[in-house]
């Protein structure tokens, strides 16, 4: 059974969630000009395999597949009568698998549209309709609300209102996508969007997608900095790069085992993946996660109390003198310049293949 998601997360448990649904059903066969949030009801088999492999692969937390299952983007693949259903469904799949071996998590993205004052929907109705997708995660039975991609302030504001006009106890994770300047697409800072989380009633405060790990990272200092709330990061497989005239994210699992291990040795409460991450990249993090849980007893070798005795000032040992080399006879080549002699150097490049560690010398 698992332990209570509002206990772990006070307890500071690392928690590592699943990664990207869109581009691994993408993989999996379902086109791009298709909804992939309609595949819950017409490729339900595709979005349960998706959900034990992430389950296999290490993942503690199961993502529904509701990131645009809202009234807005639904509706532009004439399935705006469909929002309850979608949602509920995402819900039952994402649970017909977890069996209480993983927390399920409610997925929610932005609306698509721009709100007020820069757009023609109001503060109020995106509220409402975040409200219309959020009831049904939560009457369906999530463990927790998931915001996620968000890079208008002001929006992020109303989904945060919808979901505690719900229900003031579940637990809420907040996540703003950022650029590697460190901000949103509108000119954000991280700091300034954190500052406001961590007045507003979320419970954990996180990154996600546009950018891979490296970024977020040097974000957890500055995130840091300004709140105690829990951090959670959901970085890409890196940037996605053309090739042939599709997108390939490139970051292999195992770089992003690095950075997982990073996040979790920084103080990282949440850590998974978002585009191009698939059940690979959370089984090489997941094995960073063991990792970190083996360790978390025994006090890290780079600990402040453990440099400071490491670097405490050791007596130093009487050296006796040593009476140094003459230059011309350090070497052939000092030898030959003391004398005004030519001398060469010449670099060569092995071939292609060829182990740069091996060299060659001729005498």
């Amino acid at each position: 059974m698992l332990d209570s998601l509002d206990k772990v997360i006070k307890e500071g448990k690392p928690i590592l969630m699943d990664g990207a649904f869109g581009t691994e059903l993408y993989n999996r066969g379902v086109f791009i000009n298709r909804c992939f949030e309609d595949a819950n009801l017409s490729a339900s088999n595709l979005v349960v395999e998706v959900h034990k492999d992430y389950l296999k692969a290490g993942a503690q937390v199961l993502t529904t597949n509701s990131w645009g299952a809202n009234i807005l983007k639904l509706q532009n693949h004439n399935l705006h009568d469909k929002v309850k259903l979608i949602n509920k469904e995402a819900v039952k799949l994402a649970k017909s698998v977890a069996q209480n071996e993983a927390w399920v998590f409610g997925s929610v993205g932005p609306l698509g549209v721009r709100i007020e004052p820069f757009g023609p929907t109001s503060f109020l109705e995106a509220r409402q309709i975040f409200k219309s997708q959020i009831e049904v995660l939560l009457d369906t039975g999530v463990d927790a609300i998931s915001l996620e991609t968000f890079s208008d302030l002001s929006e992020l504001q109303q989904a945060i209102l919808a979901v505690r006009e719900l229900s003031s106890e579940i637990p809420l994770i907040a996540h703003i996508a950022i650029n590697e300047d460190k901000r949103t697409i509108y000119g954000t800072e991280v700091e300034w969007v954190v500052r406001k989380l961590d007045e507003w009633p979320v419970d954990v405060i996180g990154l996600n997608c546009s950018v891979g790990p490296q970024p977020m990272m040097l974000c957890v200092p500055l995130i840091e900095k300004i709140t105690q709330k829990p951090i959670s990061m959901k970085p890409n497989a890196g940037l996605p790069k053309q090739v042939e005239g599709r997108c390939i994210y490139m970051t292999t699992p195992e770089y992003m085992a690095h950075y997982a291990q990073d996040f979790f040795s920084a103080g990282v409460q949440f850590v998974g993946g978002c585009c191009g991450t698939s059940p690979d990249h959370i089984r090489a993090m997941a094995n960073t996660l063991r990792y970190a849980k083996a360790t978390q007893h025994k006090e890290l070798k780079n600990s402040p109390a453990t440099v400071a005795s490491e670097t405490k000032e050791q007596p130093k040992k009487e050296v006796e003198d040593v009476e140094p080399v003459p230059f011309q006879e350090k070497s052939l080549w000092s030898k030959r310049i003391a004398k005004h002699e030519k001398v060469f150097s010449i670099e060569l490049l092995p071939p292609h293949g060829t182990d740069p560690s091996v060299i060659i010398q001729k005498s």
